[in-house]
């Protein structure tokens, strides 16, 4: 069943991208993300490339480095893990790992990478652990020579369907 609401974030990972840390010699591209309630569940995906008919639709967020591309551009691809931790951002560093609730790397119920080789990943949380706050969704490039940069989207979406969640590449963006 598809998520009732959902958001969407729209970015783009070049060379000139800031890295917000190493992971296993892997660059790391933090997104942080704020819940306004508790849910019964979180699913996250990350889609990269973002398919060429797929908009951003009301809510949605576009980064600068993303509408900055063109076509050509957005069609490139890179392969992706994405870790979940709850953050305190009253007591903790945001370079410091936070609690890890979930990691994954490939899902055979995302889209596949174009190379058919790999599957992107999503995060899937079913129970009554997933409580209002704030978390970080770090963004691994498992990055090989052909695969170093692209588009890509990570989608949102929660049960019972909420408003109000946001999520941004700043944690300033949502705190305020």
């Amino acid at each position: 069943m598809p998520y009732e609401k959902t958001i969407s974030f729209f970015g783009f990972i070049s060379d000139s991208s800031h890295v917000d840390t190493i992971l296993d010699d892997k660059p790391v591209y933090y997104h942080y993300l704020f819940l306004p309630g508790d849910v019964d569940e979180l699913g996250i995906r990350l889609i990269s490339p973002v398919p060429e008919l797929f908009f951003a639709d009301r809510g949605d967020i576009e980064s600068e480095e993303f509408i900055s591309k063109n076509q050509s551009d957005k069609s490139k691809w890179f392969d992706a893990a994405i870790r979940l931790e709850k953050i305190d951002i009253n007591t903790t560093d945001p370079s410091e790992s936070g609690k890890i609730i979930a990691i994954n790397y490939k899902s055979k119920d995302v889209p596949g990478l174009p190379n058919s080789k790999s599957d992107n990943p999503l995060i899937r949380i079913i129970n009554d652990s997933v409580t209002e706050g704030f978390y970080r969704i770090a963004v691994i490039n498992e990055i090989s020579e052909q695969t170093r940069t692209g588009s890509y989207v990570i989608q949102i979406g929660t049960v019972p369907g909420m408003r109000g969640i946001r999520i941004s590449r700043i944690l300033k963006d949502i705190t305020n």
